[in-house]
């Protein structure tokens, strides 16, 4: 058997339709995939022990645990029809047919694997490991995202040199990377000229947060 992969998943859609020149999206996804192949038969490889695949089934590659999206949109209330600005002639040309739109998303990180620089299996293995004595949660920083210290290759190199070669026994995709959050902010202007024909200008900002 090349894979098992399973995905269950909670997905909530909110939406608020148009009302005084407003309204939202709002989807919420929280989610879990496992499997022992992250991808096709092709990539077998990266598992640790071949002759073993299903000690590596865990958390997908690709997993993303939660993710939020907010998608408001606002109709400004300046203009020919609106609260504020209500004239027609250039007045309305100017100020009215703004509209204000954004994308807030946010997500937790996906998993990722601590390996070991050497094969102290002694098997070949593309994807060793180190053995893990402690949880591996760290402080998060870039200079040090998970604890290094919780990981160590000391018993895994005595073990290759008493003859006895093992494999790690940290496990596949044990910890998670940085969380992930966006917005995209969108500022457009609508100008009529006919009830068939338009003009459109807008400007837009992708900015992490």
């Amino acid at each position: 058997m090349d894979g098992i992969s399973k995905y269950h998943a909670l997905t909530v859609r909110l939406t608020k339709r148009f009302s005084q020149g407003f309204s939202a999206l709002v989807s919420y996804t929280y989610a879990k995939e496992m499997d022992f192949n992250g991808g096709d038969s092709s990539e077998i490889t990266l598992l640790q022990d071949d002759n073993h695949p299903r000690a590596d089934y865990a958390v997908g590659d690709v997993n993303t645990g939660q993710r939020l999206v907010i998608s408001p949109v606002w109709q400004l209330p300046f203009g020919s029809g609106q609260h504020f600005l209500n004239r027609q002639g250039m007045l309305n040309a100017v100020a009215g047919g703004w509209e204000l739109s954004g994308i807030i998303s946010a997500q937790t990180g996906t998993p990722y694997t601590v390996y070991s620089p050497t094969d102290y299996s002694n098997t070949g293995s593309v994807s060793p490991r180190p053995d893990r004595i402690c949880n591996g949660k760290g402080p998060e920083t870039v200079g040090e995202w998970f604890n290094t210290s919780c990981f160590t290759l000391d018993l895994l190199s005595a073990a290759l040199a008493n003859g006895t070669p093992r494999f790690g026994n940290s496990g596949r995709n044990i910890l998670f990377g940085p969380n992930l959050r966006t917005w995209d902010i969108a500022l457009m202007k609508r100008t009529n000229f006919s009830e068939r024909f338009d003009l459109q200008f807008w400007g837009a900002i992708l900015q992490p947060f």
